[in-house]
């Protein structure tokens, strides 16, 4: 709740299963209390003995971390201030442990404790030539995201302030893997807690200011039906002239979203030449593309 010190829960399924065959050591529940220094775990769990949780600098490759064997209720204490990945498994005795349940991410920062709650359900959707990044959050005055490449630490991204639960802006480069975080600002009460990452694979481009590409046009019932693919923007400008090398002054239409149109009204007789722009999403427009020749 919103009203509460800050609770990250943290339910996941089991995995990391080296075979299909599901791990009869349930793995156990966690919520992480953060006050000041010290991060609290409350596990819930009937049926194992004991814990082991593993924590480091966020993003850190698990193990290489700091490892502890804990109780239930063991608070783990004087942490210095930064962003952390918090593991941990549940005990069945023995050998016998379960999947590890995480990570979940923390943040540790001048010594506050958190009264806003963290933004769940993060994740991210291609719509509209944008990777659009969600979460939920009942109570955000604004929001921080922190996107960057997969393995750049949390603090080290691109980091832009938004004013509801969703960004598409993010510049994104196909063929790579990214991450992102975000938190809340709940005015009087401060920030929330830094979200998990949310990671995906970019195999688009998105918002780079890149022309488009596979400029098509061809006469067609008296007129030019023309057609072109995105190259990570949503929008774009079409040109039609009679002069090459010169798209700006022909008849120039804004797509509004679409890929493809019709010019009605040209001359059986002319040359054409059909260019195409993407318009970026600071308002800036890309370079026009390589003509299509319609004779």
């Amino acid at each position: 709740m919103k009203r509460l010190a800050l609770y990250v829960s943290l339910v996941l399924a089991a995995s990391g299963c080296s075979t299909e065959e599901e791990n009869p050591c349930e793995t156990p529940l966690v919520s992480l209390y953060v006050n000041g220094s010290t991060v609290s775990p409350t596990i819930t769990s009937y049926v194992h003995g004991f814990f082991e949780v593993e924590y480091g600098p966020n993003g850190f490759a698990q193990g290489a971390g700091t490892t502890l064997t804990i109780s239930a209720a063991t608070p783990i204490e004087g942490l210095a201030n930064g962003a952390y990945d918090f593991y941990l498994r549940g005990n069945c005795g023995g050998d016998s442990w379960s999947d590890w349940n995480g990570p979940t991410s923390f943040l540790i920062q001048g010594g506050q404790t958190f009264n806003c709650a963290t933004p769940t359900n993060v994740r991210t959707q291609w719509m509209f030539y944008d990777y659009n990044m969600y979460w939920d959050h009942s109570s955000g005055d604004y929001y921080e995201v922190d996107y960057a490449l997969e393995g750049v630490a949390l603090g080290s991204g691109t980091v832009v302030t938004v004013s509801s639960e969703g960004y598409s802006e993010a510049v994104i480069t196909k063929n790579n893997s990214y991450r992102f975080y975000v938190r809340a600002n709940c005015g009087a009460e401060g920030w929330s807690n830094w979200s998990g990452a949310e990671t995906f694979y970019a195999d688009e481009n998105a918002n780079r200011c890149l022309p488009p590409y596979n400029v098509t046009a061809s006469r067609q019932n008296g007129g030019i039906q023309f057609n072109f693919t995105p190259d990570g923007e949503g929008n774009h400008e079409v040109s039609l002239g009679t002069v090459y090398g010169e798209p700006g002054t022909g008849t120039i239409v804004d797509m509004d979203g679409s890929t493809g149109g019709f010019f009605s009204g040209v001359s059986g007789s002319t040359t054409y030449y059909v260019y195409a722009r993407g318009i970026c999403a600071n308002g800036s427009r890309t370079l026009w593309s390589q003509p299509a020749l319609v004779q």
